[in-house]
């Protein structure tokens, strides 16, 4: 009887933490960009998976829901789908952000002509974003043809 006490316990505090990092991984999602925005929702879909596991437990543990067959494996089944459909849309949107400086320099000059910057200053911001001079002048050469 004790060790199920011990066992409900430690299973809420895991509860409770499962929680707390949900709340964080929502606060962190709001300040992200949309290609890794999408990456943290399927992470936040695989920590409510891990959550729904948790309350299965803790209902078989105080014998209020009587176990569901295979329950447990279909559920980490989904969340390592989940879990790992998270890692790999956060992959390629950090992929995409560091192997195509081009593209990126590409944007920026689009974007600040369209809001009226000059070429010159947009040059100068990318510079300070340590971008290769070269790209830079080929990006701009190809914009003003």
């Amino acid at each position: 009887m004790a060790l199920d006490y011990v066992t409900i316990g430690i299973s809420l505090i895991i509860f409770v933490f499962y929680l707390i990092t949900f709340f964080f991984l929502i606060e962190i999602k709001k300040r992200l960009t949309k290609e890794a925005g999408i990456a943290f929702v399927y992470l936040i879909l695989a920590l409510a998976i891990l959550v729904i596991r948790r309350l299965q437990q803790i209902f078989i543990v105080t014998d209020i829901v009587t176990s569901i067959p295979y329950f447990a494996d279909f559920v980490t089944l989904i969340f390592a789908i989940v879990f790992f459909l998270a890692i790999f849309l956060f992959h390629k949107s950090i992929n995409s952000l560091l192997d195509e400086p081009e593209e990126n320099i590409d944007r920026y000059l689009k974007e600040g002509i369209r809001r009226g910057f000059s070429i010159k200053l947009l040059k100068q911001k990318l510079l300070e974003a340590k971008f290769s001079e070269k790209e830079i002048d080929k990006e701009i050469a190809m914009l003003t043809r």
